[in-house]
């Protein structure tokens, strides 16, 4: 069969099949149902698109078509994408990549107006072109690896902004892609959305401005769209669009984090593709401030319009961010909006129309809320679904129908954080750690005890479970006896920890607390770089850093027409009062540039010592319950127990404790470093029961059959959220199939939390997702602890 009449086909079935599952008018709108064990929500990073093998002949066809001009190659690239795009990138770059070579290959005497009377599909075109295509030839041989950049890789300025300029060129090639519309039905979502002439419409999260500029042509001239949107490079882009074509009816505005900018009352709200990262990286207080400006912004009677991604089963994997859309149903529903009418038109792609209910035009902003609910001395403990507790929580089963999940209020369910597992810090905490850094480098004993003071009021209000206790824990360290340290070196682990920290008269501690808050010479280079007036007279294709030097090995830009510039960053002290702004009002400022700052240590170091400073911390045990979970799980001698994710082994010298000479543990982590560690602390300590794994994220690597309990703690809800299916079904069938009959899955995680409240700073997930999910794959559910607000422990048994 023809492969496009293979798409065509492929579509009817599908879209006929999702639109059975779409929610009804009837459907509470605040219920969520579990039909399959695949994920709700996922956020793609670099597996959004995947590099497969037939991808990557194609880019390779590409690239030699435009460096050569050999049309062989063009064909052959052409066939490939024909045979490909049905199963494997339905939406992605390959339907982009293959209009550039259909363009190039006709005659160019027609190519205009058979490709390009449409300006901003000319800019797409003149932008990926400039230079002898400079940018696309970059972006592909990085990509798809296609032959080595001469990038040194340690040089963090020069390797992270050719990072950050591909991650553009995939975005732009993305969003601004001519062949949308064979994918998306572009014109038939336009057509839903009723534009009239003189609408205000605002496309927030416009990128470079490939609605704004539909929607401009349909409001005409005495309508407005405001093209929303917080990257710099896309702003850049858009604006220039605006002045090249003398567009008048769009502008661009950039957004604050608590608030959309929109500077006057609009009709419509537009957001494509965005509500996933407002629903998942945003904090609570973060989002409803924006939704809060949204709201103010609408005119009586204006709609928000909300397309997202779906996930699809089976046919028509689109490689991208997606949620399933009653998880946005449910949270707008909560902040003052209704629901009004759905569209789909395609199987991945859904639209959601709301309005807002009476009275909730201008509403009042929330108010700081109060600490979550004290956790009983004994904790709570349910053996089954219907005994869970409902508080502190933001969800609950519906009747105890493990299917079928409520949302209890505006929170997200689920939230992972942009930094990933990079460090962060507050304007707060790094004025702390500026006086420690000061005091450590004086060992001022006087200094650091009042600094161990300020630490334990800081604990209450911001991170609870971070890296302060350990901190403190140093303070208090430094500043006693002799004969008192030894009282806080409670055995060889705690010695091994103060060894690797305070050793060379505190040499890692010193970098660490220098390098990870950004300062001395390190918060100078910061500053001078942030503060740095951009070159407008020499744009480059990377959006204006000038880095495309670099990706085209000396080549620079011959052409500044066809490039966007980037505006110029806020000074120092308008970021630290922007910062401290944001951060009255519960806001966590973005995290500072790590990797293009000129550390004293490498990247990957940092984030190590980070971790293993936070997770083996000392005073864990006074903020988790460490004891109390131990004693929950009630592992007893001889067992055979995994630590999955074991990090620096916190858990893994407990549980070796615990099960004795005659049991054995597993410290199973996908970093070397870590593993290392924790062999250096066994080898110290003396522990013959402990061996490490470097597992896989689709596989433990474990025998069958071979554990009592496998153990994943604060690690499952970076598998909910950023595997691809196929990888955590891989996952999770090899824990189930590593443990024995009866044998024991525990999961700890952390819950949903205010970030007012002196929650836990961190990734966090409903245990009813988690829950729903494990059912789903056959686990049988066991139990349930909780004995601090911020953490809860799940256990699954194994029946086989």
């Amino acid at each position: 069969m023809n492969p496009r009449c293979l798409l065509a086909t492929t579509l009817l079935f599908a879209v006929t099949a999702l639109s059975q599952q779409s929610p009804s008018a009837k459907t509470e709108p605040s219920v969520i149902k579990v039909d399959s064990p695949a994920s709700l929500i996922h956020l793609g990073s670099l597996d959004s698109f995947d590099i497969t093998s037939g991808g990557t002949r194609a880019a390779e066809q590409v690239l030699k078509f435009i460096e050569t001009g050999d049309k062989a190659a063009a064909r052959r690239a052409l066939d490939i994408y024909d045979r490909i795009i049905p199963d494997e990138n339905f939406g992605g770059e390959y339907t982009a990549l293959k209009w550039i070579v259909e363009c190039l290959l006709e005659p160019e005497a027609t190519r205009k107006e058979k490709f390009m009377s449409d300006p901003q599909v000319e800019g797409f075109y003149l932008m990926l072109s400039d230079d002898k295509w400079a940018p696309l030839r970059a972006y592909l041989r990085d990509k798809y690896h296609l032959g080595d950049e001469k990038v040194d890789s340690k040089n963090f300025l020069d390797f992270t902004q050719i990072k950050r300029r591909n991650r553009y060129l995939e975005d732009f090639i993305l969003f601004a892609n001519p062949a949308r519309e064979s994918w998306e039905k572009t014109s038939k979502m336009i057509a839903a959305l009723g534009i009239k002439p003189g609408m205000k419409i605002a496309d927030i999260g416009s990128g470079p401005g490939y609605f704004s500029f539909k929607f401009a042509q349909l409001v005409g001239e005495k309508g407005k769209v405001y093209a929303v949107d917080n990257n710099e490079d896309h702003v850049g882009y858009l604006k220039h669009t605006i002045e090249r074509l003398k567009v008048k009816n769009v502008e661009s505005v950039m957004p604050k984090q608590d608030d959309a900018g929109i500077p006057e009352r609009v009709d419509l709200i537009y957001m494509c593709s965005l509500y996933h990262n407002f629903y998942a990286i945003l904090s609570d207080e973060e989002r409803d401030a924006l939704i809060h400006s949204m709201r103010r912004s609408l005119v009586e009677g204006g709609q928000l319009v909300v397309v997202d991604n779906g996930p699809v089963a089976g046919t028509l994997p689109y490689h991208g961010p997606f949620i399933n859309r009653a998880f946005i149903i449910a949270q707008l529903t909560h902040q003052g909006f209704e629901l009004v009418k759905q569209e789909q038109f395609i199987p991945q792609r859904y639209m959601l129309f709301f309005k807002l209910k009476p009275g909730e035009g201008n509403p009042p902003k929330r108010a700081r809320e109060p600490l979550p609910a004290k956790i009983p001395e004994g904790g709570l403990i349910a053996h089954s679904l219907r005994e869970l507790p409902p508080t502190p929580n933001v969800a609950e089963f519906v009747e105890g129908d493990a299917t079928q999940i409520r949302a209890l209020s505006h929170r997200s369910l689920l939230r992972t954080l942009i930094t990933g597992t990079s460090p962060t810090y507050s304007t707060k905490g790094r004025t702390v750690a500026r006086k420690f850094y000061d005091a450590l480098l004086k060992m001022d004993k006087p200094a650091l005890a009042e600094i161990g003071k300020t630490y334990g009021d800081l604990i209450q209000r911001e991170r609870v479970g971070d890296e302060y206790t350990a901190l403190q824990w140093f303070c208090d360290y430094i500043t006693s006896s002799d004969e008192q340290k030894k009282k806080f070196v409670t055995g060889p682990l705690v010695a091994d920890y103060v060894d690797f920290f305070t050793g060379n008269n505190y040499e890692r501690l010193k970098k660490y607390i220098k390098n990870k808050y950004v300062l001395g010479d390190i918060e100078k280079s910061m500053n001078e770089m942030l503060t740095k007036s951009l070159d407008d007279d020499k744009p480059s294709a990377d959006g204006g850093k000038n880095t495309a030097k670099a990706a085209t090995q000396g080549q620079e830009s011959k052409s500044d027409t066809n490039l966007p510039k980037r505006p110029k960053p806020p000074t120092a002290e308008e970021r630290e009062a922007e910062s401290i702004r944001l951060e009255e009002m519960g806001i966590q400022p973005p995290p500072p540039p790590y990797q293009t700052l000129k550390l004293d240590v490498e990247i990957s170091d940092l984030i190590a010592w980070w971790e293993y400073l936070a997770y083996s911390n000392p005073r864990r045990e006074e903020w988790e319950k460490t004891s109390k979970m131990l004693g929950f799980l009630d592992i007893k001698p001889g067992q055979t127990v995994a630590d999955v994710g074991s990090g620096g082994g916190y858990y893994t010298f407990k549980f070796a404790d615990l099960v004795g000479e005659k049991g054995k543990v597993y410290a199973l982590d996908l970093v070397d470093e870590q593993l290392a560690n924790l062999r250096r602390g066994a080898e110290k300590a003396g522990y013959k029961n402990i061996s490490t794994i470097k597992s896989k994220e689709n596989d433990c690597m474990l025998p069958e059959n071979s554990l009592d309990v496998a153990y994943l703690c604060s690690l499952y809800h970076a598998t909910y959220v950023t595997s691809i299916e196929y990888v955590k079904d891989g996952f999770v069938d090899s824990m189930k199939k590593a443990l024995k009959p009866g044998g024991h899955l525990v999961i700890v995680d952390n819950q949903p939390l205010s970030d007012l409240s002196g929650g836990y700073y961190g990734p966090r997930i409903a245990k009813e997702m988690i829950i729903a999910q494990m059912v789903k794959y056959g686990l049988k559910f066991k139990s349930f602890a909780q004995f601090v607000p911020q953490r809860y422990v799940l256990v699954f048994e194994v029946e086989k």
